[in-house]
């Protein structure tokens, strides 16, 4: 193949990765082989794939040896690129690499250090750090400290060890911080053992990153996490985290955002805290923000929280998500402390020792739709809504409480001017002495139509612990209209005012007698009123 004049960039890399990868070469990109193969120091030349190219190191003496007057122009280029390269290829002593077949060699001391000398090696725009099967013992965090820098491993055989104690990175230690913008860190495994510092896997304080295929996996007697953002725009995907923080009152993240507009997609987060655990935070600086697509199992000693959103205008959609608590605390799916957030589309399990919720909504303004609810607990809430104007809808709902009194409730609602409104919902209780309720009003001004309510009465349960709606005397002008509750089971249980006062409104056509005490699906209103 004729080979074009100019060189546009040199790419260091094994031969064998660059055959698996059949790496495609634009035209005058150099591919170099590196790393002991029997071709070790050959190039090829670009354009097209690898696998399809002769080696050509013939033509690069030719450009070297033999410069012809209209390829001298093309000397300095080509001489800069041999001798400060794109993609530098860092190795590992201990894992049989060699200083002849690697840019830069770690020893397993200090091995921050010479990375950090590779990052600073490349161009001023940037470039890619491959660094090569291993153990490498960090005393301090990588820097990634340049725009346009990818720091990739070779999956989990790329092994960032961090001892304890490390370097602080703001106030514990980290493997890798990336404080520039437009950089991945990808391909890495980080795993580390510290006492009372709080450790971060991946510190972005960045814009425009990535943090993706790595797996994290961190501990210690001080909080905890995988990958911190305070940064904007930046994404985390594809990764595996584990985080545990042990001993007292620790907590454990698998992402903590605090920064707007990142997402969170595709991974796997599963923590433990001896305090709280959570599998995606947002606090309450985080806007704007997506969780979607993730798998998220936390438990914890006290408290476990799937995803924990404190700020406004995030979202959170199409997560997987089943959390447990052992002892004392509740277990939360999501709970929204913010306001204008939006759960949708999520499979939400719970169980716990304590209360368990599905969603929590503290905040105003949020919409809860589509979502897949099923938790148990000594009071399991499939959604609770304590603030005002949020709006619950489209959700199935199956709630079961295990404790001897428990309540299981699919809305409860004890905020102002919210609705829950499509939903299908089925709870149940363990004993007679529990409570099964399929909305729960405590509020003002709320709604509820258009759900379809299936309580199982447990035998010997009563009318007023069984009920498809349960209005308390505080639930004033509320309105439940349009409501299918035929398969509400026991002799009345439609709903029970519980000093509330109302009225009925039996629309034409409903059965005769039609009332508010009445089980089965005639389609009536009830407005309550202020006694």
């Amino acid at each position: 193949m004729e080979q074009e004049n100019k060189i546009i960039r040199l790419r260091n890399d094994s031969e064998a990765n660059f055959i698996a990868r059949n790496t495609l070469l634009l035209a005058g990109e150099t591919a170099h082989v590196t790393g002991g193969n029997s071709n070790l120091g050959r190039h090829k030349i670009g354009p097209g794939r690898f696998n399809e190219l002769d080696y050509a190191d013939e033509w690069l003496a030719a450009r070297l040896e033999a410069v012809t007057p209209e390829g001298l122009e093309n000397l300095p280029a080509l001489l800069a690129a041999l001798k400060k390269s794109a993609t530098l290829v860092v190795g590992n002593s201990a894992a049989g690499h060699t200083a002849a077949g690697v840019d830069f060699l770690c020893t397993g001391a200090n091995d921050h250090a010479v990375i950090n000398a590779a990052i600073a090696a490349l161009p001023a725009g940037g470039g890619k750090i491959v660094i090569r099967e291993g153990t490498y013992n960090l005393g301090g965090p990588i820097n990634v400290d340049k725009d346009n820098v990818t720091i990739e491993g070779m999956g989990p055989s790329t092994i960032l060890e961090m001892p304890a104690p490390n370097v602080p990175a703001p106030a514990g230690a980290a493997a890798v911080k990336a404080a520039a913008s437009g950089c991945k860190i990808a391909g890495l495994k980080i795993a580390g053992s510290l006492g009372g510092t709080p450790s971060y896997g991946a510190y972005v304080s960045g814009n425009n990153n990535e943090v993706s295929g790595c797996i994290i996996a961190n501990s210690g007697n001080s909080s905890s996490y995988g990958v911190y953002v305070s940064g904007n725009n930046n994404l985390v995907s594809g990764c595996i985290i584990a985080n545990a923080a042990v001993g007292g009152s620790p907590d454990a993240y698998g992402v903590y955002i605090s920064g707007s507009g990142n997402t969170v997609s595709g991974n796997s987060l599963s923590n433990s805290g001896g305090g709280g655990s959570f599998g995606v935070y947002i606090s309450g600086d985080g806007s704007g923000n997506l969780v979607s697509g993730n798998s998220l199992s936390n438990s914890g000693n006290m408290i476990c929280y799937g995803v924990y959103i404190s700020g406004n205008g995030n979202g959170v959609s199409g997560n997987d998500l089943s959390n447990a608590n052992a002892a004392s605390g509740g277990s939360y799916g999501v709970y929204v402390a913010g306001s204008d957030n939006l759960v949708s589309g999520c499979i939400i399990a719970n169980s716990g020792n304590s209360s368990s919720y599905g969603v929590y909504v503290g905040g105003n303004n949020n919409l809860v739709s589509g979502n897949s609810l099923s938790n148990s607990g000594g009071d399991s809430y499939g959604v609770y809504v304590s603030g005002n104007n949020n709006l619950v809808s489209g959700c199935i709902i199956a709630n079961a409480t295990s404790s001897y009194s428990g309540g299981s409730y699919g809305v409860c609602i004890s905020g102002g001017g919210n609705s829950a409104a499509g939903n299908t919902i089925c709870n149940c209780s363990s004993s007679y002495n529990g409570k099964s309720y399929g909305v729960y009003v405590g509020g003002g001004n709320n709604d509820a139509s258009r759900n379809t309510v299936a309580n199982k009465r447990s035998s010997g349960q009563t009318d007023q612990n069984t009920a498809a709606f349960y209005l308390t005397a505080t639930a004033t002008h509320c309105r439940i209209h349009g409501n299918d509750v035929s398969g509400v089971t026991g002799a009345s249980g439609a709903v029970w005012f519980n000093g509330a006062a109302y009225s009925t409104a039996v629309p034409a056509g409903s059965p005769t007698g039609a009332a508010a005490w009445q089980s089965g699906s005639c389609g009536f209103n009830i407005v309550s009123r202020p006694a």
